[in-house]
């Protein structure tokens, strides 16, 4: 273990002022149960990622859960496509949930019909599991789905959860994290 720590610390350098910033976040987190958010911006090449992935070390050494959603060019039109990223590592679901995991996830958060319905607009996998149809109005189906996603995450202590590579991010993705926050 040392001397993976020592090639990280040689590998991982020139972000001091950053690291701290974030490190001191997760700490509040950890001991104050405190949050906040956190914009990591900058040319590529520059480190971004690397920063996210020394505070994923970080937190999972403290015993912060570290969720993470990503933004990707081919799927900036796929709906929620970050998101749901994010609500399935939190919920312990695959991205393509089975009908098990549907029900496990019904129960362990006591979620009805109209709740996995509103999900269904994240995760298109619930529409198969003989879940009734959301209705046409969409802001109401959004903010269901951002009520049963804090329903969800309230559940879950101590955690981080990241968006990477947020120019990518689809823009429903977008508009259910402002809801969130």
């Amino acid at each position: 273990r040392r001397k993976v720590d020592e090639m990280v610390t040689q590998i991982f350098c020139g972000r001091k002022k950053e690291m701290a910033t974030l490190r001191e976040a997760v700490e509040q987190l950890r001991n104050n149960s405190k949050g906040g958010a956190f914009i990591l911006e900058g040319l590529a090449g520059i480190g971004k990622s690397a920063i996210v992935q020394q505070l994923q070390r970080d937190a999972e050494e403290m015993g912060i859960r570290f969720l993470l959603g990503s933004g990707f060019a081919i799927e900036k039109e796929t709906p929620f496509y970050a998101f749901s990223q994010l609500l399935c590592s939190a919920a312990g679901l695959s991205l393509s949930p089975t009908y098990g995991e549907i029900l496990a996830l019904r129960h362990n958060y006591k979620l009805d019909e109209d709740d996995l319905a509103a999900l269904a607009m994240i995760l298109p996998a619930l529409n198969r599991a003989d879940v009734s149809a959301p209705s046409t109005d969409g802001q109401h189906n959004e903010a269901r789905a951002a009520q049963v996603c804090l329903k969800i995450f309230n559940q879950i202590e101590n955690a981080v959860f990241v968006f990477e590579d947020a120019h990518w991010i689809d823009s429903q993705t977008w508009v259910l994290m402002q809801m969130l926050l």
